[in-house]
């Protein structure tokens, strides 16, 4: 049995060539739903808004954050204050409970552990006198935390009142300067936290700017692909 293969004209085999060629185009351009699946799925980047709004969100944290640590470093440093004060308010009520007759009678100022007494005005005495005996009935101690002139220090006002039968009456005033201020040390713990948060704050910007440049790239690559894919179609 004899099986005719004829030989196909020149035509034919241009014919064929041409869509044996066409053949992996056809597969690229079917493979590019694919594509443009893959794209699509990487279109959901941030926008320049949703960067802008990040970074603005950020900001403010930081900023929350700074407001935090620094009311943190006033509060330890208010504490030593108070410390200090009562300190100084303790040992006023010792030497007042050790020799009585050794304080002031009028307003003074306590400065270095020696009291420094405040003229009194000349006036008549009170009248009418106070009847004797007189029973002071002991003291109250007071204590204010005042600013200085120098923002790095403070004034500790220790007020002792001396309580009598009418009541509370003012009678001796004491200050001490000296509160500290920030540390060196604090301050450069500050900036270096300071520092930190700054280098994060950009870093985050540039991601975004680079993830903003990704999606843009992305989206550039999903229209040609689209064109592409329209064409090949066509």
């Amino acid at each position: 049995m004899f099986i005719w293969v004829g030989v196909p004209r020149l035509s034919t085999i241009r014919s064929f060539w041409r869509i044996l060629s066409r053949v992996p185009v056809l597969v690229r351009s079917s493979s590019a739903p694919g594509l443009e699946t893959k794209l699509k799925r990487g279109v959901g980047g941030f926008t320049l808004s949703e960067v802008m709004l990040s970074v603005g969100l950020l900001a403010v944290a930081v900023l929350a954050v700074i407001g935090l640590f620094t009311g943190a470093i006033q509060m330890q440093a208010q504490s030593q204050e108070r410390a200090e004060a009562e300190a100084v308010a303790r040992d006023m009520m010792e030497r007042i409970r050790a020799a009585p007759s050794n304080v002031p009678p009028a307003p003074a100022s306590w400065i270095g552990g020696e009291f420094a007494s405040t003229p009194v005005a000349v006036g008549p005495p009170d009248f009418p006198p106070i009847p004797y005996p007189y029973d002071p009935g002991g003291y109250s101690v007071d204590v204010y935390l005042e600013n200085a002139g120098n923002p790095d220090m403070k004034v500790v006002r220790v007020v002792i009142r001396k309580i009598t039968r009418e009541g509370l009456s003012s009678k001796h005033l004491y200050e001490t300067r000296g509160s500290r201020g920030l540390t060196l040390v604090e301050v450069l713990i500050a900036l270096t936290i300071f520092s930190i948060l700054m280098v994060a704050i950009f870093g985050s910007f540039k991601m975004g700017l680079n993830a903003f440049h990704k999606t843009s790239t992305k989206n550039d690559l999903h229209r040609q692909a689209q064109v592409l894919s329209l064409r090949l179609i066509d």
